[in-house]
């Protein structure tokens, strides 16, 4: 299956001020999800808060305890994975819905990089891959995979969980292999949403997830090791001049990365 997936820049601030803490809150029963959807979500449909549909009165209590994670820091990805709290919250359908309310917060309050975008932006014109469709501001955009990402990992198809599974090559800089991996391959997750199934993963399905992320500190130190990549004689993917642009623009401004796929 075909997805349209994006890197997109984000304020760590508005992340962990605003559209966490708000979504924390629903997850432990201090707010209703229909106050985060009014906050962060224009236009939303409420037939998605049918709580028949999403079980939103079976919470599972201590959520957060149960994940043990606190505001402001990085989730790793396991901790969801290996959390029974969690587990319920997926059959409950709410991962899933929680993935689709984290993406559309970050949409709702993207932030617009450096530049005019009609004029100095050589990705304005392209189909799908420069803007995000509904706010029209810059991203990283792809079809189903970052084909860059082949110079940096062995990648093999697992056919029984439709997943491509990522292997570090032989000299390449450790720093590059866990940048990549916590922004695309599934290391890093936020609470109460639907995580692939293991580390190091990118999916070959069609599903809303958030494949990872990098802190504003983290994009400053990825940038010089993406000339490793642009050196590859392996390098193959026209979407990689766009991803640098992106990085390093929002780098001059402090932004974050944040991969979702499906998220265009």
């Amino acid at each position: 299956m075909s997805s349209y997936d994006c890197v997109a820049p984000i304020s760590w601030d508005v992340l962990h001020q605003r559209i966490l803490p708000s979504w924390c809150a629903v997850l432990e029963g201090n707010i209703d999800c229909i106050d985060f959807c009014e906050e962060f979500i224009p236009n939303y449909r409420e037939e998605f808060l049918d709580p028949e549909r999403y079980s939103w009165k079976k919470l599972p209590k201590g959520y957060l305890k149960n994940i043990d994670w606190k505001m402001g820091s990085i989730l790793n990805a396991n901790q969801i994975r290996n959390s029974d709290s969690h587990l319920e919250l997926e059959k409950l359908g709410i991962a899933d819905f929680g993935t689709y309310l984290i993406q559309y917060a970050c949409k709702s309050t993207a932030c617009a990089i450096r530049g005019d975008k009609q004029k100095t932006d050589v990705y304005f014109a392209e189909s799908f891959y420069g803007y995000w469709d509904e706010t029209d501001f810059q991203v990283a955009g792809t079809k189903s995979y970052y084909e860059f990402l082949k110079t940096v990992f062995h990648v093999e198809w697992n056919p029984d969980k439709h997943v491509l599974i990522h292997k570090a090559k032989e000299n390449v800089p450790l720093e590059l292999i866990q940048l990549l991996g916590n922004l695309f391959l599934g290391l890093r997750s936020f609470p109460g949403v639907r995580v692939i199934e293991g580390n190091w993963q990118w999916p070959s399905y069609d599903d809303n997830l958030i494949q990872g992320y990098l802190t504003p500190k983290e994009v400053k130190d990825l940038l010089p090791f993406l000339e490793f990549v642009t050196n590859s004689s392996e390098l193959d993917d026209e979407t990689f001049p766009m991803f640098v642009d992106r990085a390093h623009k929002a780098s001059i401004i402090g932004l974050g990365l944040i991969t979702f796929h499906a998220g265009l």
